[in-house]
């Protein structure tokens, strides 16, 4: 799954595969607000299809 994510696409598969153990898949529909910008948060969110943009 992450294997394809630039941000990880250099690391080993193990390592991917320790990450991926901490991750959770979630599908939204369009147009739905996963987090604002000044929402605190300890998460990362990769997008794995479709896109994202900021209001305004």
């Amino acid at each position: 799954m992450l294997e394809n994510v630039p941000l990880f696409s250099g690391l080993p598969k193990e390592a991917l595969a320790k990450i991926e153990q901490h991750g959770t898949v979630k599908s939204y529909k369009k147009h739905v607000i996963v987090i604002n910008q000044d929402d605190e948060t300890y998460s990362l969110y990769i997008i794995l299809k479709g896109s994202g943009h900021q209001p305004g």
